[in-house]
């Protein structure tokens, strides 16, 4: 029976919308490209039959970090001494007055952190930090992202996973942006914070019918007004892991890619990237049954 005969009958039906997976056909093998949000509520599990397929069939996982690093309890130690500011400096002296301004406005508003945890922050780091702390807030957890449920599933089952970044290389993105390039990218997390619920129930709502022009839409609304910092989360990245993925595609067997959502969607995702390669993709859930060989 063909891989798509087998999911469609456990699915019932494969009606475009969900979820966000593709197939890179290879000739030695094939790449199934699923993209993920790194953190989720339990009411999105079990997930479609159509993934639980494609990662059945995978002799390996790949992911943004590997299975080892994200269990290494070490990610988080690093971030948290490369995202402190050197004794004797503070936030403020390291973002323009406006930003200040909305720091100061959160801290008045009863925000999470207090003014002293704060002050010895970069500014990439509390922009992050508070992003995480408003998702968990809503509901959210990274326990139940799919990048932790599937690296322990793997553990059970004996499959091995690899990583499309190191925990440097992943940390060193996020540090490396320009002051100004910081200073707007901590000013912009503070500006979305009050509608940041109405914001994630929009993007969850988007990941779950599978709506990928949806969501590059959402993101390109988003980053508009931060090209260099787009350029360098998401963009640079999936055409840094182009090499790594056609290898994969040279290897025997199936294997399964988990990548941010963002990562795969657009005509600068990576879906389209392998398109301009030359690779034929297909967008799983949207093939008429039988149609792949």
């Amino acid at each position: 029976m063909e891989f798509n005969d087998e999911i469609c009958a456990a699915a019932a039906q494969c009606a475009p919308g969900a979820p966000l997976l593709w197939r890179v056909h290879g000739e030695a093998g094939d790449l199934y490209l699923l993209g993920s949000v790194h953190l989720l509520t339990e009411e999105d599990y079990p997930l479609s039959p159509l993934v639980d397929a494609a990662y059945a069939r995978a002799g390996e996982v790949v992911f943004e970090l590997s299975p080892a690093d994200m269990q290494s309890g070490e990610a988080g130690g690093r971030m948290m001494k490369l995202g402190s500011l050197p004794g004797g400096e503070t936030l403020r002296q390291h973002v323009s007055a406006e930003t200040w301004t909305a720091v100061e406005q959160y801290v008045a508003a009863g925000g999470y952190l207090p003014l002293s945890a704060i002050e010895r922050m970069r500014p990439w780091f509390l922009a992050l930090t508070l992003s995480m702390m408003e998702m968990q807030r809503a509901g959210l957890k990274p326990e139940l992202g799919i990048e932790l449920y599937f690296s322990q599933r793997m553990r059970t089952d004996g499959k091995p996973g690899l990583g499309l970044e190191s925990i440097d290389e992943q940390l060193a993105l996020f540090a490396a942006g320009s002051a100004e390039e910081q200073d707007q990218q901590l000013r912009q997390s503070l500006e979305q914070l009050g509608d940041m619920e109405e914001q994630l129930a929009r993007m969850l709502q988007l990941w779950r019918a599978g709506d990928g022009d949806g969501l590059h839409a959402m993101l390109v609304e988003e980053m508009g007004d931060y090209p260099a910092l787009y350029q360098r989360l998401i963009t640079q990245r999936n055409r840094n892991w182009i090499p790594d993925l056609e290898a994969q595609l040279a290897d025997p067997g199936d294997e399964l890619v988990i990548v941010g959502a963002a990562h795969l969607v657009g005509e600068d995702g990576v879906v389209e990237l392998l398109r301009q390669r030359g690779h034929r993709v297909e967008r799983v859930s949207e093939a008429p049954a039988g149609t792949i060989h």
